[in-house]
């Protein structure tokens, strides 16, 4: 059963509380009192408005709980409400809202009802009955500005009553009144006092119900850094469009002037919340409606308060300036975009308050600051060489991240991405170097030239090769893994290729590393030392490619850096026998911002360089004069230099491995044909552990608290290709294709991955 009741006059001759319209009031009864109104869309529609939900309350009463310095902290936040007498035997108030009467009156036995009414928007409590406020778990403090005939009694403009807020502890205020001359929103002089509490308090004003735009306040200060603290709340309706009563901003300026800068007109100041029919608390137990900027204001009072809650519960001591930027700039935009003259900041929005605002940090030194790396200048992304070993967000996992206000925010449940498959690529890239080739051959004096270029426009490589009888010399510009990987190669030419050997052993299964070589260039040289023992060296450049960037707080761990690296190898190879070769090699490779393809920046750098030396054996076999049999091994071992100010402590002694085998076989269908089986076990960490020191959280004086972690790199998946090339070739005329097959762990022989390609060649001119 509903009860109407009259508007009620609450105004004098200079102030006036910012309500407009009807008060709807509850009849008082046991079954109303009993039901449950928290949340509920039908009668608190204003909380989801602003994006206030039971989770939100419910993660921050757990959040806070505990006997801790910091905890307690965060429970002893309160709300003073300037205003009319609270109740404070209201049940959503009980407990928690004391009454501190501070100037003389005329007050009698009963309650405000507008005061009533803005305490619990701002904080009535989480109780299963009633309703709910915005900040349930703050402590309220009614400080009766308006006595109970509703008169001004402030003399001192509500010095006294902010004196007293601020010994109750309280962070935050609500003034819910103002000034009875249209479009005025402050009284002379009351700036003058609110500048003595930006270090103490968060103070909220209602914006008036005029209906207008604001007019100028004077104001000698510099209103942008005195009044830092200072919010003016208008209100919208359940649209979120500006309410009819509400005032704006408009160009109004807080100056002693006219005119002002930018930063000191009211719309810097101004920002907005839900003020139409908000269903609240009401004295003798009752609910009821009201609107006004009066109920706007509240809200945001109680958002103020859950941001310092918050934040002390994790150990961050906000100003009240920082608190009142943050509710500024995590507002929603409404009307004409930026900060404007309607809806100034935007609507209010408790979730966007909670969550980290602007630049998000990882600390990887002793305090909080921003000179801390960035998140999104921190990346890390995981390669094929980790199989499914999930260390890093092992690492990762629970640590905390800071935002421009040194707020700590956990990040739980991080998944870091694997690159993306290389297979493709490798397989395509190959084949293509395989079809699309030219060589032109040169006799000199002294030996032979070849001039040669293979490869279509996404692996073009280009160069030569000078062979005599004792020694040989390559160079050659382009994709280096596509040169060295394809089935005929160029240097077939070359007596002594030794170095081409070295490349191909190397770029086979090297996954991401092999990527990084899609661009640069190569140098190779052979020398003769007996007929049955010569000595290679090889060396490469390469320049990485990006994968998949991205660019949120989070998915920013996902980013690939730009890397270049260099590999350097030298080899010896001694015939065995006639058509059988040993070879044993030793190579070294430098990552830039990488380790084994793992890419790493920032925060999240394994190391500024990683070398890793290298050691590998290979065997070849002429079965016939047409069929080949190939096997290569290599064992690595990595370290990694120490990055600047990276969470990553140690990352050294992390051991690889790869092998592989492949059957060639020319003249299979026609006498112009070639085709290769391979077998090959990829590039994968078989031991190796990484330890970092990862924030958990900070001081109130900025200490950050670190865990130190240590995670291993490798795993026990043993990952196969297996891959079958062909090609073909007849004058102009060059046709092939390839069939790769991965299967990630060959213990569970399930095939992970399958690549088809085909490719057709043909050469115009002569």
């Amino acid at each position: 059963m509903m009860c109407s009741f009259p508007q009620k006059q609450l105004t004098r001759a200079i102030i006036k509380r910012a309500l407009a319209g009807t008060v709807l009031l509850s009849c008082p009864s046991a079954t109303a009192f009993a039901q449950n109104y928290e949340y509920s869309n039908s009668y608190q529609p204003n909380l989801v408005q602003i994006g206030i939900t039971s989770t939100i309350h419910a993660n921050l009463s757990a959040y806070i709980a505990g006997t801790s310095a910091a905890k307690r902290e965060a429970q002893n936040v309160g709300i003073a409400i300037l205003d009319g007498r609270a109740d404070p035997n209201h049940p959503d108030l009980k407990g928690r809202l004391s009454i501190s009467q501070v100037y003389r009156g005329t007050f009698n036995n009963s309650y405000d009802s507008h005061g009533t009414h803005v305490a619990g928007i701002a904080g009535a409590s989480r109780n299963n009955t009633g309703l709910v406020g915005v900040a349930p778990t703050a402590r309220l403090f009614s400080i009766p500005v308006f006595d109970s005939r509703g008169r001004w009694i402030a003399a001192d403009l509500g010095r006294n009553a902010l004196n007293t807020a601020q010994s109750l502890g309280a962070k935050a205020v609500n003034m819910s009144y103002g000034p009875g001359a249209r479009g005025d929103v402050f009284l002379s002089g009351e700036l003058d006092i609110f500048d003595d509490y930006r270090n103490s308090m968060v103070l909220v004003r209602a914006a008036g119900n005029s209906g207008t735009n604001a007019i100028n306040e004077y104001y000698a200060g510099d209103a942008s850094t005195a009044l830092s603290h200072l919010l003016i709340v208008g209100s919208v309706n359940s649209a979120n469009s500006i309410s009819s009563f509400s005032n704006r901003p408009g160009e109004a300026c807080i100056s002693s002037t006219t005119t002002c800068a930018s930063q000191n007109k009211m719309r810097n100041f101004f920002i907005v919340a839900p003020g139409e029919s908000i269903w609240s608390d009401l004295p003798a137990s009752r609910y009821g409606t009201m609107s006004g900027t009066s109920m706007a204001s509240p809200h945001v009072t109680g958002a103020a308060a859950l941001v310092f809650q918050n934040a002390y519960a994790g150990g961050t001591l906000l100003t009240p300036s920082m608190v009142a930027d943050i509710l500024k700039r995590s507002a929603t935009d409404l009307g004409t975009a930026g900060i404007d003259n309607v809806y100034g900041w935007g609507l209010l929005n408790v979730a966007a308050a909670l969550r980290p605002v602007g630049s998000t940090y990882v600390a990887t030194s002793s305090t909080v600051t921003k000179s801390t790396t960035t998140t999104s200048a921190s990346n890390i992304k995981k390669s094929s060489s980790m199989g499914k070993a999930s260390a890093f967000e092992g690492l990762l996992d629970g640590m905390v991240v800071f935002d421009d206000y040194g707020r700590g925010f956990v990040m739980n449940d991080v998944a870091i991405p694997v690159s993306r498959s290389t297979l493709a690529d490798d397989a395509v890239a190959s084949l293509g170097a395989s079809l699309v080739s030219n060589r032109n051959v040169i006799d000199v004096d002294s030996g032979r030239v070849t001039l040669f270029a293979s490869g279509d426009s996404s692996t073009t490589t280009s160069g030569f090769s000078f062979t005599s009888e004792d020694y040989s010399l390559s160079s050659g510009a382009g994709n280096a893994t596509a040169y060295f990987t394809q089935i005929s190669p160029d240097t077939d030419s070359v007596d002594l290729h030794g170095s081409y050997r070295l490349g191909a052993n190397f770029f086979r299964g090297s996954g991401e590393i092999g990527q990084s070589f899609s661009s640069g260039f190569f140098s190779g040289a052979d020398i003769a030392i007996s007929p049955s023992l010569s000595l290679s060296a090889l060396y490469a450049h390469g320049s990485a490619l990006d994968f998949e960037d991205q660019s949120d707080w989070t998915n920013s761990l996902a980013e690939a850096p730009e890397t270049n690296n260099n590999f350097f190898s030298l080899g010896a190879s001694f015939q065995v026998t006639k058509g059988s070769e040993f070879g044993l090699s030793f190579g070294l490779l430098r990552e830039d911002a990488a380790m084994l393809g793992i890419q790493s920046a920032g925060a999240f750098s394994l190391g500024e360089a990683t070398y890793t030396k290298m050691v590998g054996a290979s065997y070849s076999h002429r079965i016939t004069d047409s069929l080949t049999f190939e096997s290569f091994a290599q064992l690595g071992l990595s370290d990694a230099t120490e990055a600047e100010n990276s969470m990553f402590s140690s990352a050294s002694a992390i051991w690889s491995s790869k092998f592989g085998f492949s059957l060639t076989s020319a003249g299979v269908f026609e006498s112009h044909d070639a085709m290769r089986l391979s077998l090959i076990s990829p590039w994968r960490i078989i031991d190796g552990n990484v330890q970092a020191n990862v924030a958990v959280g900070r001081e109130f004086d900025g200490t950050v608290m670190y865990e130190t972690r240590q995670a291993s790199l490798s795993s026990d998946d043993t990952p196969l290709d297996l891959g079958l090339d062909y090609t073909f070739r007849a004058g102009q005329l060059a046709l092939g294709g390839s069939i790769w097959l991965r299967d990630g762990d060959v213990a569970s022989l399930s095939l992970d991955e399958a690549v088809a390609a085909a490719g057709l060649s043909w050469s115009f001119g002569p």
